[in-house]
């Protein structure tokens, strides 16, 4: 659908056009990116333009669809959410008389300062909010272990389907290994595993403890003695292999050493913080002009822009039981 958009200009008997200047109105602040301010059980979206014309668009939403934490909009990827415009859900385009501040839409109490010249408020229409993941490039890194997701088996195709089947999921817990902080499931996080010292052998670049080719963030039995890594382990700190030092080494690193064995189902916490990308969409909205004028303006659809937010915790731990195996 074509998107309108009018063109208003305003002459006298307003603080800033009292020596005659134009002031035009586009409502052209689509495609921007986003700020985004919690207000109580109220979020504002908002975007501000200080070049030329001091104008704002911005977004006022309260809905139960929205996520519980403040400056996040949605964890929803699998369908978009849709928001009605009415009551105290509203988009509002202004022009002022000055600079605008960016703290000015975060303020409990509304600033006086800049006046308000105009102002149009929508009394109808739908908010589409369409959230993804977006840190699943192929050189991020999602899980913050230190290899990319592109190196851990991520198939660029499915990056936005973490449950896919066509990502490479070495210990089977359900969780792909571009997710997984313990890519083997030996309870020794990845970006511990990979990890290399003067004269330590190395497969693909990284620690391979027994040199068996297979690198030991993704080996369950890093010494290659016959017990799994994360059965080698204190009976008093089931949860960290690294603990239990018989020697110069961990025990799990020590092919000599196979004593104490302890078998266990115990499984680190799995959480990882994501980024997301949230797009928003008004459609079939009007604006009213607020100077009592009646005057309205109509818009079949409009792309307000997009918000991003970083580190946001999530958690990623499988259907499946994390075994340690390959």
């Amino acid at each position: 659908m074509k998107k309108f958009f009018s063109i208003f200009i305003i002459f006298l008997g307003l603080s800033s056009c009292d020596n005659g200047d134009i002031i035009v109105t586009s409502f052209d602040l689509e495609n921007s990116k986003l700020s985004l301010c919690g207000l109580g059980d109220q979020k504002v979206l908002y975007v501000i333009n200080n070049e030329e014309v001091y104008e704002s668009m911005s977004l006022q939403l309260s809905s139960r669809q929205l996520d519980e934490e403040e400056l996040l909009l949605s964890r929803n990827t699998n369908q978009p959410i849709e928001i009605e415009l009415t009551g105290d859900n509203k988009m509002i385009y202004r022009l002022y008389d000055g600079e605008i501040p960016d703290d000015y839409f975060c303020k409990a109490v509304p600033s006086k300062d800049p006046g308000v010249i105009d102002e149009y408020i929508t009394t109808e229409g739908t908010v589409v909010i369409s959230t993804s993941f977006n840190d699943i490039g192929v050189q991020d890194d999602a899980d913050k272990d230190g290899i990319k997701n592109t190196d851990e088996g991520m198939d660029p195709e499915e990056a936005q389907n973490p449950e896919s089947d066509a990502h490479l999921d070495t210990d089977g817990d359900g969780i792909p290994n571009y997710l997984d902080i313990d890519d083997d499931g030996d309870n020794v996080r990845t970006s511990t595993e990979i990890r290399t010292g003067d004269g330590d052998p190395t497969a693909e670049g990284y620690r391979d403890t027994d040199e068996d080719g297979i690198p030991n963030y993704l080996d369950p039995d890093d010494d290659g003695d016959g017990a799994l890594s994360k059965y080698e382990v204190s009976s008093d700190d089931l949860l960290n292999p690294q603990s239990l030092q018989l020697a110069d080494r961990p025990n799990y690193l020590n092919p000599e050493l196979t004593e104490p064995y302890n078998e266990h189902n115990e499984v680190i916490d799995h959480n990882i913080n994501r980024n997301y990308r949230s797009d928003i969409v008004i459609r079939n909205f009007n604006f009213v002009k607020q100077d009592g004028s009646g005057e309205e303006i109509r818009f079949d659809e409009y792309n307000l822009g997009y918000y991003t937010v970083s580190g946001v915790s999530g958690e990623t731990t499988g259907e499946e039981e994390n075994t340690g195996g390959q």
